[in-house]
Formats: C-alpha cells, sequence, structure tokens
C-alpha cells in the first residue's frame, strides 16, 4: 500500500557498506497532494516492472519547488519504476517534477519520469553526479532542468505539447561557473 511504502521510506536508515533496499511490488501508489517525499541516502528503491510500479501526486499548487513526487538524497538507486505528477492547475505554467535530485552519485535505471515541465530536476551542490540507463523521460517545456553532471545512456526522451501551446524544449541547464559541462 501507499502508507507501507511511505513508512519504508521514513524508516530507511542505509549507509555505503549496507544500503536500504525497498522492493516495491506492482501497484499504484497514489501519493495525493504529498510533495517532495524523501528518499534518504543510500537507499536502492527497487520496482518489479517499469510499466506496473507507477508512483504518482497531484500536488495542490504549480511551481519548482512544490510539486515533487519523490526528491533523493545522495548514493540513491532506483529501478523498473514509473513517477508521474499530474496537477490540476491548467494555463501555461504547468511546473510538475517528478523527481527532484538533490544528492550525488544516484543511478536511474529503467525507469520512467512521466511530467509536464521540469519533469527531472538536478539541484545539487557543484560537482554533483547521477547516471540514467535505459529510462524513459517525458515532458514539455524544459523538461530536464538544472545543475550537475548528468548523463544520459540509451534513454528515450519523448517530448509532448504544453497544454499553453509551447513547442517542446528538452533542457534547462544551470551550470555552476567551476564546471566545464551540466
Amino acid at each position: 500500500t501507499v502508507d507501507e511504502l511511505k513508512t519504508a521510506l521514513t524508516n530507511a536508515s542505509g549507509t555505503a557498506s549496507s544500503p536500504y533496499e525497498i522492493f516495491i511490488k506492482n501497484g499504484e501508489y497514489d501519493l495525493g497532494t504529498e510533495i517532495n517525499t524523501q528518499v534518504k541516502d543510500y537507499t536502492h528503491l527497487i520496482g518489479e516492472s517499469r510499466d506496473g510500479v507507477i508512483i504518482k501526486n497531484s500536488p495542490a499548487v504549480e511551481g519548482l519547488d512544490k510539486t515533487a513526487t519523490l526528491q533523493t538524497g545522495s548514493n540513491v538507486s532506483i529501478k523498473n519504476l514509473t513517477l508521474k505528477c499530474r496537477a490540476p492547475w491548467s494555463g501555461s505554467a504547468e511546473r510538475g517534477v517528478c523527481l527532484w535530485d538533490k544528492g550525488t552519485n544516484n543511478t536511474y535505471e529503467n525507469i520512467c519520469l512521466d511530467g509536464l515541465q521540469d519533469t527531472y530536476y538536478s539541484n545539487g551542490a557543484a560537482g554533483m553526479t547521477c547516471t540514467f540507463t535505459d529510462c524513459i523521460i517525458r515532458g514539455t517545456v524544459d523538461f530536464i532542468c538544472g545543475s550537475g553532471n548528468i548523463t544520459f545512456n540509451n534513454c528515450n526522451l519523448q517530448l509532448a505539447v504544453s497544454h499553453g501551446g509551447s513547442a517542446p524544449i528538452i533542457a534547462a541547464p544551470a551550470t555552476y561557473t567551476s564546471e566545464t559541462a551540466g
């Protein structure tokens, strides 16, 4: 159930030598209007299947830091699941973050991020790194945004037309002056 998932995330206490693993069975886990649900450092979320495990939320208000389905710490691994952010607002602003990556050394494998604007938001410190492998990232306007050295291996970026009719834009990077890429 969604309550069991939230309890497992709250109780997560992994370390570098012993990450905390949470296996998620196929099903829909609706967080309702809850935002920024924390995935703590050294936590591994492992879904039964990408299309079978759906974790979603419907935030009450629009905004980059007010909508994330999940928010990660560092040394997090997420595999085989879908994150969705669908908000009830309308109009030209449709920021809905599925994954707010605030850590470093995170890995994402065979996941789908299904959002609108700002689907994936990386907001870590200078030098932040993460890797996506065999993932789908779906969105409308600058749906990959933020800072850090993010690597995409064999990923499918799916462009959608926004409700406001804006042309699709893939990325809005925010590169630190101390970094050569990001």
